[in-house]
Parts: structure tokens; sequence; C-alpha cells
């Protein structure tokens, strides 16, 4: 984790000031995640909860929410004006740094219907995906995931691909923000940590972020990620004055933070943390996480004698896809070995066509989510597609000589 906050600290803007925060989260983690809760949004502020390094090294990245809304009075407090609160949006953010030895840059796979490829974006970037999230309001838990894999078949072995989601525990919706494709064969990250950024006005009102529910995979085993810790440095120009609390029985971390001395506490209670200490809050949790289980819709398949179209849906309250497995057979009952496979390793996939010649296919179909847990297969005779219409001979009109 210390190598990424120096990699990525040099990275950030000369006017802007970030304030770091750390998780316990090991190196050699494939899955990370938390949730998160904004109890206000603030002036010039970026929540960055994603600041990543791949294993082998070569990528590293930052992400999160930000946003501005304008301060009240001349001391700038912030405005906790219910209606100004719940109008705002927030933006967002997904930086890329790294390349392979050749120079390939970090690509975007696929984006959202809230999110925009932005190839290059200064500060050294090689890739990044921005976009406002209509749905993330404050005061509202938001469940944020990422996991990094490596796709199948040995043509691909030089690369690899993170993708990120956001749950609205509420709501219990799954959406995707995002997936990169990384020049390097990554299986890993180095771990995990988080910074809130003033990009403008020099932290002089106050901002605010809740955590809990921070759990990581190493090894094919959760572990939990139940521990912040904060290095309220001394001798700043622009001194870090944290107040942080553990509510909700202990099992939620809020942090306020501001250079402003009077802006905090705001809904906190408590004086700041003192200069020059290191600080560790470890907050009460379930050993394992909560996770939800996959769920296949939809599920269709046609054929035209030559090749099979299979296409499935996955509902917003299962948990997101991460491969599929799709056999053809040439009988009813799935007997015997299928005479074609089709396998794929991409969240985002929901149709394939496969070349294969049988008179009357059935399909059997596999899902594995993103958490690696399993559908039961689901067997369905494929239908007859509806042949073409016949093309249609009109007289044409004599073209220029």
């Amino acid at each position: 984790m210390v190598k990424i906050l120096i990699t990525l600290s040099l990275l950030s803007i000369t006017q802007a000031k970030a304030t770091w925060y750390g998780e316990n989260i090991e190196e050699g983690a494939d899955i990370m995640l938390m949730d998160l809760r904004w109890p206000w949004w603030a002036e010039s502020t970026y929540s960055a909860n994603w600041n990543i390094g791949t294993l082998p090294t070569g990528v590293t990245a930052y992400g999160g929410f930000a946003g501005s809304v304008a301060t009240v009075g001349d001391d700038h407090r912030p405005n906790l004006d219910p209606e100004i609160q719940d109008s705002f949006r927030p933006g967002s953010v997904w930086s890329f740094w790294g390349s392979n030895p050749e120079g390939e840059p970090v690509r975007v796979e696929a984006a959202s219907e809230h999110t925009f490829a932005y190839q290059y974006i200064g500060e050294g970037a090689s890739g990044a995906l921005f976009g406002t999230w209509p749905l993330i309001k404050r005061n509202r838990w938001y469940t944020m995931m990422m996991r990094i894999w490596q796709p199948l078949g040995k043509e691909q072995k030089d690369i690899s691909y993170i993708g990120r989601w956001v749950k609205d525990v509420e709501s219990g919706c799954w959406h995707l923000y995002g997936i990169m494709r990384l020049p390097i064969a990554a299986k890993a990250f180095t771990g995990n940590a988080g910074f809130l950024e003033d990009f403008g006005n020099e932290c002089r009102s106050a901002r605010a972020i809740h955590r809990r529910l921070g759990y990581y995979r190493k090894d094919h085993e959760w572990r939990k990620s139940d521990t912040v810790t904060i290095d309220v440095q001394k001798g700043l120009t622009l001194k870090n004055y944290w107040v942080v609390n553990k509510i909700d029985h202990d099992r939620t971390l809020a942090m306020e933070l501001s250079s402003n001395r009077s802006m905090v506490p705001q809904l906190l209670e408590g004086q700041p943390l003192a200069e020059g200490n290191q600080y560790s809050f470890t907050v009460k949790q379930p050993d394992l996480p909560t996770l939800d289980l996959p769920k296949v819709e939809e599920l269709e398949a046609e054929t035209n004698g030559k090749q099979v179209l299979v296409s499935w849906s996955i509902p917003k309250t299962a948990s997101p896809q991460y491969q599929i497995k799709i056999e053809i057979f040439d009988n009813s009952k799935c007997l015997g070995k299928p005479v074609a496979i089709h396998e794929e390793r991409m969240p985002v996939t929901r149709h394939a066509l496969i070349d294969v010649k049988v008179k009357n296919p059935t399909v059997r179909f596999s899902m594995t989510d993103i958490f690696d847990h399993s559908i039961e297969p689901l067997v369905i005779k494929a239908a007859s597609a509806t042949p073409p219409n016949q093309s249609i001979s009109l007289p044409t009109a004599p073209g220029l000589k």
C-alpha cells in the first residue's frame, strides 16, 4: 500500500490537496469491496475510495466520485440544506497509469450507461472512464466492488482486465461502472487506500465519508478489511483536522475532514485527531461478506442448421456475471460429448453465435458470477430461426461513367 501512496501522490494536481487514509487489505487480493455513504456533498471534493496497483507491477489507478456544492456564509460552511443536497448528482473518476514494455496503454473494454471513455486525461494517465451518476445520493449506502482477472485462452496470456461495480444497497441493484483492459498479465492488487481531496479551495470547508463492511479475497479465501488507519502529519502548512467516530453500534466508521478547525465536527462529536500521530480504527462486522447469488433470465436459443444463437439476461438484483459456458448437443438429454463448446470470461457478454451444424441442437448453459458462484446449468432446445425475407429485385438508375 505504501508503494501506491507514493506513486499516486506524485500524480496529484499541484493545486489539489489529497488527504489519505489506509485500509487493511493485503497484497495479493483479486476481489475488494466495501460499503460507502456520503452524509453530505461538499465543495470541490474528490472522494477516491480506490487507489490500486497491480501484481505483477506495471499499472496503477485511482477511482471514486467527485463534485462540488457551494458553501454557505463567509466562513464557507457546508450547505446541508436537504433540497440542495438531494438535487446534486456526483461525477465519477477512474484513471489509470502504466503500459507494457512496448508502450501499449490501458484501454477501455466496456463502459456503462453512466460512464464514457477518455483515453488521455493529463497527469501522465493512459486511460480513464468518467461520468455523472444520478443514482448516487447522499445518506445512502453503496457497495463498491472491484475484481481483476485474466481472460480464457492461451492467445490472450499477456493481458488482463479490471472490472468495477456499484451496488445500491437499498434497492439491491448492481450497476457496472466499467471494465478496463490492461496490457499486462496482472493477477492481483497490491492493496488499496482512499483519500479525500479538495481540488480547488484549500480544504476551507468540511467533507465527510462513512465506511463499513470492507472485505477482500486472497487465495480464494475471504478476509475482513475492517480497519482504517490515518496518519496526521505534523508541521503541514494546511493542517488536517480529522474527526472520527464509530457509529451504528460500532459497525460504521464516520470521518469528517477540514483544514479549517472551526469546520469540524459538523455531524459528529469530539475533538480532531492530534497531529504527529498515527491512528487505527477497527469496526465490528461479520467474518464473511453477505454476497448476492447469480441468476439468469430470458435464456433463448435459435438455429438455422449452421449456427446457434444464444441470448440471455442478468437481473439487476443478481450478482454480476463473470464467465459463461455454452455446450451444444445433438440430443435433447445432453448425453455424451457436446458437439460444440463456447466459453467466455467477460461480464458484459449477453449473446453468443456458435458455428455448428446440428439438425436439432440442444443448449446447456452455465454461468459463474463475479464471486465464483455458479448457477445450476440450464437446458433448452434451440428453436428454428425465422427464414430471411426474399430479396427484392428493383430496376436501378444508370450511374455516372
